[in-house]
């Protein structure tokens, strides 16, 4: 078991290779987004019964609480 410890890290490196620059800005975008206002989603569907369900969801960050500048 001990003699795969040094391929499980090697793994683990790879996995933590340098991210693009599409891929920063994006999440830099998302981050923004997020301080910017509580975000939310709204489901609402028919199970195969026939009966209606609905699903409600709202998000807050940290970041929009402390009223940081999200830009």
């Amino acid at each position: 078991m001990m003699r795969f410890v040094p391929l499980f890290i090697l793994i683990g490196l790879m996995a933590c290779g340098p991210v693009s620059p599409e891929r920063a800005a994006d999440m830099c975008e998302d981050r923004a987004n997020a301080a910017a206002g509580p975000t939310g989603e709204v489901g609402v569907g028919v199970t195969s019964g026939g009966k209606a369900r609905g699903r409600f969801e709202i998000g807050v960050t940290s970041d929009y609480v402390r009223g940081r500048d999200p830009y």
